[in-house]
């Protein structure tokens, strides 16, 4: 996955949740903010496994991780989170 992201024609704009960081649990490792799945903890726990991977030619707008609160859950109950990000061609 390293050599797919230091690709010289991808760029990875790391959309980001608040509920990503809000759900990490005590021993998580990394930035907690840019995970895109909840499995159970402690093994192997939220981790960031989904990616968008645009070409480097497009231009990154918004870009977020859904990631559902307690306040409005998920009414499937996937541990995947929607991952999107808004670009623009050349």
């Amino acid at each position: 996955m390293r050599q797919l992201l230091a690709h010289p024609k991808l760029q990875d704009p790391t959309p980001a949740s608040p509920g990503g960081q809000a759900s990490a649990n005590p021993r998580h490792r990394g930035p907690a903010q840019l995970d895109t799945v909840d499995w159970p903890d402690p093994r192997p726990g939220n981790l960031r496994v989904n990616y968008i991977l645009p070409s480097r030619d497009f231009a990154l707008h918004d870009g977020r991780v859904h990631w559902p609160t307690k306040d409005f859950p998920d009414p499937h109950g996937n541990s995947h989170r929607l991952v999107w990000q808004d670009v623009s061609l050349p």
